[in-house]
């Protein structure tokens, strides 16, 4: 089955354009998946509608490869959990296909950017506490904010491990997805640096 998935970002944009491409591109009016929100929230409840119907030998097609991941991160670990689920991406305008070698190595790529991403932002993040010591001001996470458990998130990588998907492990363990994609991504990168 082939399925299409569209995304502005706010109600006075259109998505008309990137209906039209997706039919154009073989999509039946009926599997066309649409969200209006930014790319950065995580509730996109199409998106996941979508991502709960697909199954292996089927194939999303999207405008750009922006109106699917939130982040470089994001879009890495994503494609990577539609390849294990047999799905293949076609980006009509980025020219990936999942299903060709060529759009393999440019996901592996896309992998290798998130890390430097995550590598950025972690010196970003010890350079502003260092400068914030060193000028006397408080730096942290607010008093009060939960601290995730750290068992659940073992349980939660379990049930990815075993094949469970990301929405899956998010409602079995009662951590927000956003969180898993963070710790799944910092548990890969933890598994690539002991060998």
């Amino acid at each position: 089955m082939i399925y299409g998935y569209a995304r502005v970002s706010t109600g006075d944009q259109s998505a008309d354009m990137q209906v039209r491409a997706l039919l154009d591109a073989g999509v039946r009016e009926e599997n066309v998946y649409q969200d209006i929100f930014t790319g950065t929230r995580k509730d996109r409840p199409e998106f996941s509608r979508l991502l709960e119907r697909v199954q292996s030998g089927d194939t999303i097609i999207c405008w750009k490869l922006d109106r699917l991941g939130r982040s470089v991160s994001h879009l890495s670990i994503l494609l990577e959990d539609m390849d294990k689920k047999g799905v293949t991406i076609r980006s009509l305008v980025d020219g990936l296909d999942t299903s060709n070698k060529s759009s393999k190595m440019l996901y592996h790529m896309l992998s290798i950017v998130s890390e430097m991403e995550r590598d950025n932002i972690h010196a970003r993040v010890l350079e502003g506490i260092s400068n914030a010591q060193k000028f006397g001001t408080k730096s942290g996470k607010p008093i009060g904010r939960p601290k995730v458990d750290r068992m659940k998130i073992e349980q939660a990588i379990d049930l990815m491990q075993q094949g469970k998907s990301i929405r899956v492990a998010s409602r079995r363990t009662g951590i927000g997805e956003a969180t898993l994609y963070r710790r799944l991504a910092e548990f890969r990168n933890d598994r690539v640096q002991g060998g």
